[in-house]
């Protein structure tokens, strides 16, 4: 194989690289860069749903979720992510592994892991911030602890997951879109006391902006 094609020498790069370092914290509320967990994704065809849903009761130890909502046993959790379809997520490899294994038996699997970017924001003012851009209503009556949803937020498309009743929301995304996410969502947090990130330097020569580029040439 040519060199020049090999990935052996590729490093993982998170998602938020440069975009959002470190956890920002404000009046009652965190915004927390996830790392890297695997993810996968597990479709299933309508006929199959009785023996997959045998198999996520043995493994999980709980019943198959008929609707939008998310199980976890110890460190695998399972998510309902539209119509006979689900993510599927876990700490330990070789526990993860084996369950793939045997989801397989039952369900198409396919790796989401490296296409995603994942945060989780907490806190009593978590809700309202939300609301700004997700038209979902997140009161504790209508959404809470365990539910999840296939929705947008500020036009993005994302996978939302309320973890427990702080509360604490997971948001999963399209990685390439991280940088424009964060854009919104740190403008809308700053309510709640959470700066925004810094201004983008001017690269060194780059046309300033609003110059037209032709008044940059000299004229003879």
């Amino acid at each position: 194989m040519d060199e020049r094609l090999s990935t052996a020498g590729w490093a993982s790069r998170s998602p938020w690289q440069g975009v959002l370092d470190r956890s920002l914290q404000g009046s009652g509320l965190a915004i927390t860069p996830l790392d890297h967990k695997p993810l996968i994704h597990v479709a299933i065809n309508p006929g199959d749903r009785a023996a997959f849903a045998a198999t996520i009761l043995d493994v999980f130890g709980m019943a198959l979720p008929s609707g939008p909502r998310r199980i976890v046993s110890g460190e695998l959790e399972l998510s309902w992510a539209g119509l006979c379809q689900w993510n599927f997520s876990y700490e330990d490899h070789k526990e993860g592994q084996a369950v793939c294994g045997r989801l397989a038996n039952a369900a198409a699997l396919t790796d989401l892991s490296a296409s995603r970017a994942r945060l989780q924001i907490s806190g009593r003012p978590a809700p309202k911030l939300l609301a700004k851009g997700c038209a979902i209503d997140l009161h504790p009556r209508v959404f809470g602890p365990n539910d999840v949803a296939v929705t947008l937020i500020a036009h993005i498309g994302v996978h939302l997951s309320q973890l427990d009743d702080t509360p604490t929301y997971e948001i999963a995304l399209f990685r390439s879109l991280a940088a424009s996410f964060f854009s919104w969502l740190s403008e809308a947090a700053q309510e709640f006391g959470i700066k925004g990130p810094p201004p983008k330097l001017q690269p060194k020569g780059a046309p300033k902006a609003g110059l037209p580029l032709g008044s940059l040439h000299a004229h003879g």
